[in-house]
Parts: structure tokens; C-alpha cells; sequence
């Protein structure tokens, strides 16, 4: 299908060497995501394709092609693997991982998201970065977009090679993206790995406050605040974050990169460290003198040891289950949004998305059935406020909704039980 200018050419049907494009997942300024079959693998991958007007650019083509053959050799668990790199016709494309997660991006709500959450995140971008710096490869775009995160926890960087490639004969004249840009990155500079450290640290602002530290209305508003400008303190955006977390951010963010952590491997240490913190000040302890204890004391103690230690060896389940908590939130907000403005077919794909996170989620029933009540489907609402009473039973609102459609649909026996104990539970 032919595209427009704005609008650039869907692929979808074509193959690109062992990989048929099945459908696009993706588009930006770096290129197109698509969904593919590799018939050779035969599983599915991701397949980014560079813009066809890059493209024609030799230099910038050749660099692209270098670059993700570089990246291609990165094999960490918070890389997404890159599989091959060719061209098709001139257009050079990159066969990846498909990632069963979510950017980052998604996660971020205007309070922020929880601390821990926030800080593991960017603890295990900092150990992907790390590993790739080891190995003379800078991001040059670390952002929320390009921060994936699975089912189970483990966060994932993409794009490596691809913004690197770009450079300065990018139509831009910059590599990266303004809102996420190191000062160095602005000016236009020869960047190390430390760019990247100010990249992250902008996002972990974002994600510990819900915005991010420079809010200029243009690309060229933004590269100049990054360079010059004070951000606002994270205490006064988060109160009662650890000193010890915006002493890392600060930075992490600092102006000059001589300031800024040095190694990303540092920075996932002082990272990891204040995740203990957080976690540390939510545990609740128990604090008991070693010197002669004995009896039930002694018992309490290795209890206490025990837990802790399971609680280390459920660290990405922990990640996992807020990642999929604020994901299931955003979802219920942004539906919840859609309803007022009657985009009922909108809210319900917002719904079905945080079911497939959280299948037995009374309220995502009850407010499906809300949304099949607007749109006059009230077979399907009745059956979705029966669930949310199954589910949850002592709800009085689903008790109750579930009651007045029971009357409508001439219900009475039904409506009666469950209006009567919706009153009781008031």
C-alpha cells in the first residue's frame, strides 16, 4: 500500500529476505517496526526498516549497516538480541527479538510510578549500558520508547546501532531525541558512554515525578534548557524520596559529563543499593539483640533472615508484579477517560489490554459491563457484572448494577437478592 508524505509505505505482505512482514508494531523518525515470520527460525521476530529517504544517503546507509552489525554482537539479558542485518532493494533493515512487553513509556502516569519500580528499571538499563559501553557502543537514544518491559520483570534496551548510525548527517544535524538529550548530544559533540547515563537519568525522572525535567514547547527550546537551564529538585516534585535517590539523579544528570557517573556499572551499583533502601524502609524488621538470644528470639530472627532472603530471590517477580499493577492503573484511567467522551470503542480496547495483564481484576469487569451498557449490549453487560460479582462478592456497586439490569431484563427474582444485598453492604 502506497503511503503518503506523512504517511510512509505499510510493507505489510512483503519479504524481506527469510522474514515476511505480517504486520507494522511501530513507526518513528529511526524507521518502521513490523511483526515478521522468519521462515528460516521459524518464529517470529521484529523487523525494523530504515526510512527510505535515509536510505539513499550512502554514508548514513553504510553507518547504519556498521553500527547494527555491531549491536548484533551484544548478547545481555537487558539487550534486545539482534538477529541479522541486510537490505532489501537499497533499504537496509534489522531482524530483532519480538519482545513480549511493553515501553516503558507506557507505565509513566502524572504522579510518576512507585519508586521501586522507577529505580529496578533503570538499575537494569544501567547493566545493559554498561555491558555495551564495555564494548564501544553508545545508545545515543535512551528514552521510555526504547526501554521494553516483559511479563516477568526483565527490562529490555532496543534500538542499539540504530540512533548511532543516524549521526550528525541525520537531516536533524543530531543524533537522539531532543526531550532526552545529554548537553554534549545538544551541542552537537563526539558522546561516550555517558551521554547515555544523562539519557537514563532523565527518564527516571520521568518516572519518579510523572514529568520530565525540561518541558520546552520546541526541539530547539529543549536542547537549549538541557545545556543551560536548572531542573526542579525531585524532592519538591516527590517528597519523601530517599536523599540518597536524588543525590543519584542529580547526578546522573549532571551539566557536564565529567560530573556525571563515569561507568554505567557504577551507576547500577548506587542504583541497586537505593532499591534496598526503598525496599529496606517498607520491610517491616525485626530487631533483636544476637548476644544470648535463644528460645523463640532466636526462631524470630532466622524468620526474619529467611524472609529477606526470599525476598532477594523474588526481586523480578516483584518488578514484575508492580510493572504489571501500573500498566492494569494507566489502562483503567485511560478507559475510564475515553467512556467521558464516549470513545466506547476505545475504552474497551484499553480494558482488554489490562486483562490480558490481570484476568480476574473484578473492576475491569464491572466497567466493561459499563461500557457494553452504553453501547446497548446488554447481554454482554450482564454477563461482565455477574463476573465482577463472582469475582468479588462484597462489592456493593456491582451487587447493585448487576441488580438493575437484572430488573430491566425482567430479572426480578435476581434483581431483588442482589439490590437488597447491595443495601445491606451500604
Amino acid at each position: 500500500m502506497a503511503g503518503t508524505r506523512d504517511e510512509p509505505e505499510d510493507l505489510k505482505g512483503l519479504t524481506l529476505g527469510k522474514c515476511k512482514l505480517l504486520e507494522r508494531i511501530g513507526q518513528g523518525g529511526m524507521g518502521q517496526v513490523y511483526k515478521a515470520l522468519h521462515m528460516g527460525l521459524e518464529k517470529q521476530v521484529a523487523v525494523k526498516v530504515l526510512p527510505r529517504e535515509l536510505a539513499r544517503n550512502e554514508v548514513l546507509r553504510e553507518r547504519f549497516m556498521n553500527e547494527a552489525r555491531m549491536a548484533g554482537q551484544l548478547e545481555h539479558p537487558n539487550i534486545t538480541p539482534v538477529y541479522a542485518v541486510d537490505e532489501h532493494e537499497g533499504q537496509p533493515y534489522i531482524v530483532m527479538q519480538l519482545v513480549d512487553g511493553v515501553p516503558v513509556s507506557r507505565l509513566v502516569s502524572r504522579q510518576g510510578v512507585d519508586p521501586l519500580l522507577a529505580v529496578r528499571i533503570a538499575a537494569q538499563a544501567a547493566r545493559g549500558l554498561a555491558y555495551a559501553h564495555r564494548r564501544k557502543l553508545v545508545h545515543r537514544d535512551i528514552k521510555p520508547d526504547n526501554l521494553l518491559i516483559l511479563n516477568n520483570g526483565r527490562v529490555k534496551i532496543s534500538d542499539f546501532g540504530v540512533a548511532a548510525a543516524m549521526g550528525s548527517d541525520a537531516s536533524s544535524g543530531h543524533s537522539g531525541s531532543p526531550p532526552y538529550m545529554s548537553p554534549e548530544q545538544c551541542r552537537g559533540e563526539p558522546v561516550d558512554g555517558r551521554s547515555d547515563v544523562y539519557s537514563l537519568g532523565v527518564t527516571l525522572y520521568l518516572l519518579l515525578t510523572g514529568r520530565r525535567p525540561f518541558l520546552g514547547e520546541t526541539s530547539q527550546a529543549l536542547i537549549l534548557m538541557h545545556q543551560q537551564d536548572e531542573f526542579p529538585p525531585l524532592g519538591e516534585l516527590r517528597p519523601g524520596l530517599p536523599r540518597e535517590l536524588e543525590r543519584i539523579v542529580n547526578r546522573m544528570l549532571a551539566k557536564s559529563a565529567d560530573q556525571r557517573y563515569q561507568e554505567a556499572s557504577e551507576l547500577a551499583e548506587d542504583l541497586e543499593a537505593a532499591a534496598e533502601l526503598i525496599r529496606g524502609l517498607r520491610r517491616r524488621t525485626v530487631s533483636i539483640p544476637r548476644g544470648g538470644e535463644s528460645g523463640i528470639y532466636k526462631m524470630a530472627r532466622q524468620a526474619a533472615e529467611a524472609a529477606s532472603e526470599e525476598l532477594d530471590r523474588n526481586e523480578t517477580i516483584e518488578l514484575a508484579i508492580l510493572s504489571m499493577t501500573t500498566q492494569v492503573e494507566n489502562s483503567v484511567t485511560d478507559a475510564q477517560a475515553a467512556m467521558k467522551v464516549a470513545r466506547y470503542d476505545d475504552a474497551l480496547k484499553q480494558i482488554e489490554q489490562a486483562m490480558r495483564l490481570k484476568s480476574n481484576d473484578p473492576r475491569l469487569f464491572l466497567l466493561r459491563g459499563h461500557v457494553f451498557r452504553k453501547q446497548r449490549k446488554m447481554k454482554e453487560a450482564l454477563a461482565d457484572y455477574e463476573m465482577a460479582v463472582k469475582l468479588n462478592p462484597e462489592d456493593p456497586r456491582a451487587r447493585s448494577f448487576l441488580g438493575s439490569l437484572q430488573r430491566m431484563a425482567g430479572d426480578l427474582s435476581g434483581a431483588r437478592e442482589n439490590l437488597t444485598y447491595a443495601l445491606k453492604l451500604n
